[in-house]
């Protein structure tokens, strides 16, 4: 077997070359193909051979052919062996290479002092709790709008328009807490990013109640209040974060820093999105028996309607069951399961069609709701456990620290008392010009820190 890989980009000029190189090749006429839909023709090699070059320059020619491809399938086939299997070998070793890169980094810190990540700075307790909570926080942050987005476009059936300002609400509420969040964290320092965690879970939760009264039938603007709870819980956590992490680290180590808590950010959305990914479609996969029994008595009553036998009827929904769980769980959406196509030479007629695919949305729908809101507990437990981490802070981590006008006063009084002693005895004179000049430096100084306390007190 050969295999020609291609991608429909609604050239109407391709859409001619693969009607052409189908029938060149022998194929059996396909379907429709949509656009940025991924097709898999498979041919026999031999005497189709010269058919076979021929059909792919000529999709190669074709304008809006963006990717053409020619491969045995069995080379196919091992390399997607290969990914697997490369996939669980790369997890068993990122601990080595982790512990190797520290070594490294040790190394590095005594022989020259300059390494990529400075290792001190997880001794630093607001740093290292920090970290932790920032990988902790992103694995819901972005596993969350994945889910989101395949049950508003895949489950419901939005457009890319129409879920993009779903998301609105969210994203209103992080912009409105952002600028709140930082005017309020330097009072109450790490209680605002504790505050925010809280609220963050509240509209995961407020999201599941949503969905689940609703169900399938849930609309943008059901989920508008929770999802801007939601947004307000993100932009309170997100935006003194940063300053907690680094308000104890040195100058010279900003650098590092700043690019171990990115490095965090993303290593907590990259495995919150491969965890939810397991979650997610392995909920779809189990809620679809479910699903199909509660459009089943519709389907039923449907198919009397359409005049279709009891025991038709019956055989009808058993495939439908059947269908509906292997297109959930398939690896490829653009093909067909065998458990949808009909016995050979049985064709539906277009009323019963109808039925079916309407019956198919519904349980779809309601599959997606219910893998929806089992998945957002993932979420809700994820931004709880975030709280929890931030009670390991240092009590006053965020805070603005402000200088004591009466620690002024003393510094002031303390000085004077030195002039004064160094006048006395020999070179009194000299001691005490320049004790003088002490004392005038430490005034000004002292009645700057005193309008800078007061002006940060008043603002």
């Amino acid at each position: 077997m050969r295999s020609v890989v291609y991608r429909f980009e609604g050239s109407p000029a391709f859409a001619h070359a693969l009607r052409d190189a189908d029938q060149e090749l022998g194929l059996p006429a396909g379907e429709s193909v949509d656009d940025g839909e991924w097709v898999l023709a498979m041919f026999e090699v031999g005497e189709k051979r010269r058919a076979t070059a021929s059909a792919a320059r000529g999709l190669l020619r074709a304008p809006g052919a963006e990717t053409v491809l020619v491969f045995d399938r069995r080379d196919w086939e091992r390399l997607v062996d290969f990914a697997e299997a490369g996939s669980v070998r790369m997890m068993a070793a990122a601990a080595p290479v982790l512990a190797i890169f520290v070594a490294y980094e040790r190394v590095k810190d005594r022989r020259d002092g300059s390494p990529l990540v400075q290792l001190g700075l997880f001794r630093q307790r607001a740093f290292a709790v920090g970290i932790t909570i920032a990988v902790t926080f992103f694995l819901g942050v972005t596993s969350f709008a994945l889910i989101l987005t395949l049950f508003l476009q895949i489950g419901l059936g939005f457009g890319p328009l129409h879920a993009g300002l779903t998301f609105l609400p969210f994203s209103g509420g992080v912009l409105i807490a952002s600028g709140l969040a930082a005017r309020l964290a330097p009072k109450f320092g790490r209680g605002v990013t504790m505050a925010g965690a809280l609220v963050m879970a509240g509209g995961m939760a407020g999201l599941i109640a949503t969905v689940h009264h609703f169900g399938g039938a849930v609309t943008t603007w059901d989920m508008v209040p929770a999802l801007l709870v939601a947004g307000l819980g993100m932009g309170t956590v997100l935006a003194p974060l940063a300053d907690i992490l680094l308000a104890d680290v040195r100058p010279q180590d900003a650098g590092s820093a700043s690019g171990v808590f990115n490095t965090s950010l993303q290593l907590g959305a990259s495995v919150g999105v491969a965890v939810i990914g397991v979650i997610f479609f392995g909920l779809l996969g189990s809620q679809s028996a479910p699903a199909a029994a509660s459009v089943s008595p519709q389907l039923r009553a449907a198919l009397a309607a359409q005049q279709v036998p009891a025991p038709v009827a019956g055989r009808i929904t058993v495939q439908f069951g059947d269908c509906l769980h292997a297109r959930l769980v398939a690896a490829d959406p653009t093909a067909t399961p065998a458990a949808c196509r009909l016995p050979a030479g049985q064709v539906l007629p277009a009323g019963v069609q109808r039925v079916v695919a309407g019956a198919g949305l519904k349980a779809v729908r309601t599959d997606f709701a219910a893998a929806l809101i089992r998945t957002l507990w993932f979420q809700v437990g994820v931004f709880l456990a975030s709280f929890v981490l931030m009670l390991a802070l240092p009590a006053g981590a965020g805070r603005r620290r402000r200088a004591s006008p009466g620690a002024d006063h003393r510094r002031a009084r303390d000085g004077a008392a030195g002039v004064g002693a160094a006048g006395v005895g020999p070179a009194g004179g000299g001691a005490a010009r320049d004790g003088a000049g002490s004392v005038g430096a430490a005034s000004v100084g002292a009645a700057g820190d005193a309008r800078s306390g007061r002006d940060a007190v008043t603002g």
